[in-house]
């Protein structure tokens, strides 16, 4: 089994749907969110994949800024140093 990183950047749609079809091979997936939150109302196709992402127990969510919001509540906050040190365990990092 593989552990494998998907960074969230740009194409953020996109992203999360790699992340899900990732999920099939039964590797380790985990997501970072970097500097921006999910932009759901310009792509509601985000908050479709982020909820089939909820149902796969094994994913988890990292990211690097404050909200309070309860959407971000399976996120897990960490600061660009424990990030990049976490980075450092994954056999492949995908950046989207």
């Amino acid at each position: 089994m593989k552990k494998i990183a998907v960074i969230i950047s740009n194409r953020q749609a996109e992203a999360l749907r790699v992340a899900a079809g990732l999920t099939l091979l039964d590797d380790t997936v985990d997501i970072f969110l970097l500097d921006n939150k999910l932009n759901t109302l310009m792509e509601p196709s985000i908050l479709k994949n982020i909820q089939m992402l909820n149902m796969i127990e094994s994913v988890r969510y990292f990211y690097n800024f404050k909200d309070e919001n309860p959407f971000y509540n399976k996120f897990i906050f960490l600061n660009n140093t424990l990030i990049a040190r976490k980075l450092l365990d994954y056999d492949y990092i995908i950046k989207y």
